[in-house]
């Protein structure tokens, strides 16, 4: 398994489309990365603990 890189982002603007649909435009706090083909993003809200569950997240 790679090794988790946590990167802190900034909401910088949130676009509600309807009622249930909503887009958040996030800006990486430090120099942002490259995805290579085959990777995801695992965004998180709360603080990952290896020692217990995944926090809430979605993978992209």
């Amino acid at each position: 398994m790679a090794a988790i890189r946590k990167i802190q982002a900034q909401v910088k603007e949130i676009i509600s489309y309807s009622d249930t649909v909503r887009k958040y435009v996030l800006q990486p706090l430090k120099r942002s990365f490259d995805f290579k083909a085959g990777q995801f993003l695992h965004l998180a809200i709360d603080e990952y603990d290896p020692s217990f569950n995944w926090p809430e997240s979605r993978v992209f």
